[in-house]
């Protein structure tokens, strides 16, 4: 019983950060000026945490490296979130080729340059997923070669491996792992953590600027600036993690099982194949940005950026999480695009 509600309550928690996923890029890519979100209270509220309570999750669900084998981790994770990735991006990227009108040598070629960085999370996530396997599997034989070998990969691969945020996103696989083996003190303490976690997010945000503290913009280097910037964010993306993660927890165990709920528990099983849709469906409405602005009655006001925000953004938001979850649902028919496509066996 406390196993069903443990993972019922962390689909939830999942749930909610791909809706800041998918809300964050609606709030970017649907006007012309992407740049403006950066300026906006909204997207740095969202920017501040999503990613980092996503990867948080999924160090808290990194257990597997502890218990399966080097190579059925190795497998089981390239065939989970690399696969994905890749095949996605290329049957998703003829699309847009042939939906764009482009030439098809030039629209190739870009293809094959941004496939490595195309969606950067889950390459992040393997290649965290693959540091802690190799590290767990040296660990088992030599605690110290693990610790000289993880300190050497620290040093040497950091601006090889930050081109899609590896550093940036470490402290909160980390802190998730973490999570995992101290999580009945962690609930035993949810109030003071909860208390303490708000305490700093405040005290944080008041220093917190999202074009200053946005690691798009100021990837992980070994330089004072970069590292006081990195640590401001990886504090505020932590505390204020945590404190979701308590609050959602809270508010499942106040409202129990309802429909509302239990649906957007189940969205949380869906979270990587509504990762890599709704991101090329975002994508593409950019090329209608100046049409989706017409939309917006009050105009360039600050009612027009509430209405933006919270009208049109949010509606776009959970009409392309419904055609994620449509897609996600007619892939899951077949075992092989299942595979492909969503990582699911």
């Amino acid at each position: 019983m406390v196993q069903k509600e443990r993972i019922f309550y962390w689909d939830v928690i999942k749930a909610f950060a791909i809706f800041l996923v998918v809300y964050g890029h609606c709030l970017q890519y649907l006007q012309v000026d992407t740049e403006k979100c950066w300026s906006s209270c909204t997207s740095g509220f969202i920017y501040s945490f999503h990613m980092p309570l996503f990867m948080m999750v999924s160090g808290y669900f990194a257990r597997g490296i502890y218990t399966k084998s080097f190579a059925d981790n190795l497998k089981h994770k390239t065939l989970q979130i690399l696969l994905p990735s890749i095949s996605t991006y290329i049957v998703v990227g003829f699309m847009l080729i042939y939906m764009r009108h482009e030439q098809w040598g030039y629209g190739l070629v870009k293809l094959g340059m941004n496939c490595f960085t195309s969606f950067w999370f889950l390459k992040a996530l393997y290649i965290l997923y693959v540091v802690g396997i190799v590290f767990t599997w040296i660990y088992r034989k030599s605690k110290y070669m693990a610790l000289v070998w993880g300190i050497s990969l620290f040093i040497l691969l950091r601006d090889d491996v930050e081109f899609v945020h590896c550093m940036s996103m470490l402290p909160f696989f980390l802190t998730g792992m973490l999570l995992y083996k101290l999580e009945k003190r962690f609930w035993e303490n949810k109030f003071k953590i909860a208390f303490v976690s708000a305490f700093v997010c405040a005290i944080l945000c008041w220093r917190y600027d999202i074009v200053d503290y946005n690691m798009y913009m100021h990837p992980f280097h070994f330089d004072i600036p970069s590292i006081y910037l990195f640590v401001i964010r990886t504090l505020i993306g932590i505390f204020a993690s945590l404190l979701c993660i308590i609050l959602i927890r809270l508010i499942c165990d106040r409202l129990g099982d309802i429909g509302l709920v239990r649906a957007f528990a189940k969205v949380g099983t869906m979270t990587l194949g509504i990762y890599v849709f709704h991101r090329e469906i975002v994508l593409l409405s950019n090329r209608f940005a100046a049409r989706i602005e017409s939309l917006n009655i009050f105009g360039d006001s600050d009612m027009g950026e509430l209405f933006y925000e919270y009208g049109i953004c949010l509606t776009a938001t959970l009409l392309f999480m419904a055609i994620s979850i449509l897609i996600i649902l007619i892939l899951r028919k077949n075992k092989y695009s299942r595979l492909i496509f969503l990582g699911e066996k």
